[in-house]
C-alpha cells in the first residue's frame, strides 16, 4: 500500500513544481507588457509661445491668393474721390514670408493692365520697412522710414493707411495694426498731422472696389 502512495505523492510534486515553473516564466513577459505600455503612452508636445513663434518663423507653408489694395479716383457729385481697389496676388510661403510678399507687391505697385484702367498706388515707390516685424496676440508692429509720410497730405495719408492695413489685415493671423517710424511709435502721420488709433483696423466707411 505505502509503495503505491509514493508515486502519487512522486506525481503530485511533479505537478507542482511544473505550476511553478509556468508561473515563474509568465512573470517577466507581464513586467515587459507594462513597460512597453508605458513607453507607448503619449508624450505633450510643448508649444512655443505667440512670440516665439513669429520670432522663429515656424509656420506652415502655404500657397494662397491675397488681396492687394490699390486706389482709383472716381467723380462723385462734381468732386474727385479715390476708392480702394482690391486685386489678386499669389503669395506662398511661411507667414512672415508672405507678409514681406504682400508689401513688395505693395511696393510695385499696379501691373501693366491694372494702370490702363486707372488704378494707381499712393504709395512712395522707395519706402522702405524694418524686416523684423513682429505679431504679438494678433497685432502686427512694423516699422517704416520717414518716406512713408513724407509731404503727405491728410487725403494721401489716409490712403496710404489704407492700402497698407486692407492688405495686411487680409491675413486671417493679423488683427491689428500698429506703425512705427524709424523704430519710434507714432499717433500722428503726415504734413497735416492725420490722427491715428493705437491699433489700426480696416476703415468700415471706405468705398472698396474689384477688378
Amino acid at each position: 500500500m505505502e509503495s503505491v502512495e509514493k508515486p502519487k505523492k512522486l506525481l503530485y510534486l511533479s505537478i507542482l513544481l511544473f505550476g511553478l515553473v509556468l508561473i515563474e516564466k509568465s512573470i517577466p513577459k507581464k513586467k515587459q507588457t507594462i513597460v512597453q505600455q508605458k513607453e507607448e503612452s503619449p508624450v505633450l508636445e510643448v508649444v512655443p509661445t505667440n512670440e516665439e513663434v513669429h520670432e522663429n518663423d515656424i509656420f506652415a507653408s502655404t500657397e494662397t491668393l491675397q488681396g492687394i489694395y490699390f486706389i482709383k479716383f472716381y467723380q462723385v457729385n462734381q468732386n474727385t474721390r479715390s476708392k480702394l481697389v482690391k486685386v489678386q496676388r499669389i503669395v506662398k510661403g511661411s507667414l512672415k514670408k508672405r507678409i514681406k510678399l504682400a508689401l513688395k507687391e505693395l511696393k510695385t505697385g499696379p501691373k501693366t493692365e491694372e494702370l490702363e484702367k486707372g488704378v494707381l498706388t499712393s504709395l512712395p515707390n522707395k519706402f522702405s520697412y524694418n524686416k523684423k516685424f513682429k505679431l504679438i496676440d494678433g497685432v502686427l508692429h512694423i516699422s517704416f522710414d520717414e518716406s512713408f509720410e513724407k509731404n503727405a497730405s491728410k487725403e494721401l495719408m489716409q490712403d496710404r493707411i489704407d492700402q497698407l492695413s486692407f492688405t495686411l489685415l487680409e491675413f486671417k493671423e493679423i488683427k491689428g495694426i500698429k506703425l512705427y517710424i524709424n523704430e519710434t511709435e507714432i499717433r500722428e502721420l503726415g504734413k497735416d498731422k492725420l490722427s491715428i488709433p493705437v491699433v489700426i483696423n480696416k476703415t468700415n466707411n471706405r468705398k472698396v472696389v474689384f477688378l
